[in-house]
């Protein structure tokens, strides 16, 4: 299953060599000034037949992820 190959702190890219193309669902990027630098998230989903995955990526690497649809 290649669900169980995504784990924190991958790419997007290494996501999409393994799931194919996502697609980016929403986006955000926060300006935390000269302490924090720039903070971006974005959510991607894939989908297959009934089966949805959905990734959390945090400054270009993955956060939390989720399957739904079985």
């Amino acid at each position: 299953d290649n669900y169980e190959k995504i784990y924190n702190g991958m790419s997007i890219s290494q996501v999409e060599s393994i799931l194919g193309e996502g697609e980016s669902n929403a986006s955000s990027s926060y300006d935390l000034g000269e302490y924090g630098g720039n903070i971006s998230s974005e959510v991607m989903t894939w989908q297959s037949g009934m089966t949805v995955i959905s990734i959390t990526f945090s400054n270009g690497k993955v956060m939390a992820k989720a399957q739904s649809g079985f």
